[in-house]
């Protein structure tokens, strides 16, 4: 399993657009195969700081998530509604 954080930093005056993109983003990814989960989650001492919170099945799910048109279409959008650079982390699930 992959697990996937995206955090973002979003002008306040700019949220409730960034919500409505995201809103569809997340709609369209839980569609994809290989999607466990996808949402997106407000910091509680920060309401300018969300994160997205996925988990796919493997890497090649996330591969296709970012090939997929909803991702192309979206993505680009919220860039600017974003006060500053945010950042992607990518985990996997360690076994013993």
């Amino acid at each position: 399993m992959i697990k996937v954080v995206a955090d973002k930093y979003v002008n306040e005056e700019n949220k409730a657009e960034f919500l409505k993109i995201a809103s569809e983003l997340i709609v369209e990814s839980r569609k994809e195969e290989g999607c466990i989960s996808y949402g997106i989650f407000e910091d509680i001492t920060d309401s300018s700081h969300v994160s997205f919170i996925e988990e796919w099945a493997d890497e090649e799910a996330v591969l296709r998530h970012g090939q997929s048109e909803h991702y192309k279409k979206l993505i680009p959008l919220l860039g600017p509604l974003c006060s500053k650079n945010g950042s992607i982390y990518r985990y996997k699930t360690i076994e013993d």
